[in-house]
């Protein structure tokens, strides 16, 4: 059996083992499907994680909680808007400079904030329309975020980028979204979670999964 026949049948026996117990802290249990699976970044860490289990079976929390698979795919969706906020906000930016980290700090603090999300990225942004592009390794975010998209009333089809823009990325729609898309997803997603300890639920493993964003990125 070639080397790469014998990888590939260790990654398989690797997935069907897979022990998806929630941890403690998410960031462990993304390290542990990272070194199983031995998917090459971050991104492609969090979308297997987030589609397996949404798709499939919700991950107990002990003792007697429960993942709701909503919950997780309106994590995805505001992931993959914020993403593209983000990375336009700081794609100019020197990534070693106070400034740079100044924006992520303050990212982090407030993302359980709408407004002063929004006002973070006005102050930020070099344009007032940014890009939703499709990626192999955020496929469940673009995904999500589209659907949010459509449920929040935003046309898709006059939101496409033309060719002439760049609107196909393999083989995927891009679409234009403004800041104003942000902030009603953001708002409509929160107050589903205002329940005793759900906003703190939400917004926490929100902030956990916004902290991959600013990682650099391998094999995309």
């Amino acid at each position: 059996m070639s080397n790469n026949a014998m990888e590939n049948e260790k990654r398989q026996k690797g997935r069907r083992q897979l022990n998806l117990r929630v941890y403690k802290d998410d960031r462990v249990r993304l390290k542990h499907i990272q070194t199983v699976t031995g998917l090459a970044n971050w991104s492609e860490v969090l979308r297997y994680a987030l589609k397996y289990t949404s798709d499939q079976y919700p991950v107990p929390l002990p003792p007697n909680e429960s993942v709701d698979p909503t919950l997780l795919r309106d994590i995805a969706g505001l992931t993959g808007l914020l993403r593209a906020f983000f990375n336009a906000a700081t794609e100019h930016m020197d990534k070693e400079s106070e400034v740079y980290r100044s924006f992520v700090a303050r990212l982090l603090l407030n993302i359980g904030d709408p407004i002063k999300i929004w006002s973070l990225f006005a102050e930020n942004l070099p344009a007032s329309m940014v890009v939703l592009h499709y990626t192999h390794a955020t496929h469940l975010q673009y995904e999500v975020a589209t659907e949010l998209l459509v449920h929040n009333g935003v046309s898709l089809d006059e939101r496409n980028l033309t060719e002439e823009e760049g609107g196909m990325r393999l083989g995927r729609r891009s679409y234009r979204l403004y800041l104003d898309d942000l902030f009603e997803i953001y708002t409509d997603r929160l107050k589903r979670y205002q329940g005793p300890s759900e906003y703190t639920n939400f917004v926490t493993r929100l902030r956990r999964y916004i902290q991959i964003i600013p990682l650099p990125e391998k094999g995309q």
